[in-house]
């Protein structure tokens, strides 16, 4: 092949491969899968990510057309170092490397489930385990003791705390069960309602099961299970992986030789999975 023909050829690959990573990015976007793969806070990046590649396919493309011209853009330095590769299985084994990511996505984005949780291990406790140290000494803070970490749980934990019902929010879902464990005491005997899935782990008896959810910071690989120990008297009739909204009131207990709040179940119902399947820390709370 002559070398202008095989220097077109590899920028027309090289286009192509860009193009097609383009392409897999925008079409996760269009379906609203990213969520599967990135946290929403990375969705803008990736989507701005997407046109420069593309825009990069293009500018590529025309570099292929002027090769095929017997003008290669490439080489116009002078330096003898920009000849094109030979053609053959070793080109197109590094030309597919750069396209198993979109390989990758063509498979079914499969939520982190109650198996993942069983090999990562589940949290029983929030963001704010650690104890807080008392700030002061006024009535409130004898509820609510807090720390300079701990302070905005405090806070969040006093508005909880004067609702007759604490339906846990998707967006501030694990800073809401975090400030629920900080003060187990001050919420023993709330009522509570939220959803997740369902996972049964070693410390799990009869007529219990964790309602599960995961919390990621950027993506699945560093993703959190967090659980809420639910007391429930059709436990056994709940499926592994189930999607329930459990509402019931907190009581103290133990779990897995941890003290822990249990949530006493007294409606549960199937829920949907959600649209996001993970939750996420407020970046700002």
């Amino acid at each position: 092949m002559a070398p202008t023909a095989l220097a077109a050829l590899h920028h027309a690959a090289k286009s192509a491969v860009l193009a097609a990573l383009s392409l897999s990015l925008t079409q996760l976007a269009r379906t609203g899968t990213l969520n599967r793969y990135i946290a929403p806070k990375l969705e803008l990046g990736v989507k701005l990510s997407a046109l420069a590649l593309f825009a990069l396919a293009v500018f590529r493309l025309w570099i292929a057309l002027r090769a095929w011209q017997g003008d290669d853009a490439e080489a116009d330095c002078g330096c003898g170092a920009h000849g094109p590769a030979a053609a053959g299985p070793r080109q197109l084994a590094v030309y597919a490397m750069f396209l198993l990511p979109i390989a990758f996505g063509l498979l079914p984005a499969v939520p982190l489930g109650s198996a993942d949780a069983a090999r990562a291990g589940i949290h029983l406790h929030g963001a704010a385990a650690e104890h807080p140290q008392r700030s002061d000494t006024s009535a409130d803070a004898e509820a609510f003791p807090f720390d300079e970490f701990t302070r905005p749980y405090a806070e969040l934990a006093r508005r909880l705390h004067a609702l007759p019902l604490i339906d846990v929010p998707e967006p501030l879902y694990i800073e809401t069960l975090s400030s629920i464990d900080l003060y187990r005491k001050a919420f023993a005997g709330h009522r509570i309602r939220l959803t997740g899935f369902v996972h049964r782990d070693s410390g799990a008896t009869d007529g219990v099961y964790l309602l599960s959810r995961f919390a990621v910071s950027c993506c699945p690989a560093d993703a959190r299970a967090y659980g809420l120990p639910v007391l429930d008297a059709q436990a056994k009739q709940r499926r592994t992986d189930e999607w329930l909204t459990v509402e019931g009131v907190l009581e103290e207990g133990v779990y897995d030789g941890q003290p822990a709040l249990v949530l006493r179940a007294e409606q549960t119902r199937s829920a949907p999975p959600p649209a996001s399947p993970y939750v996420y820390l407020d970046p700002d709370f």
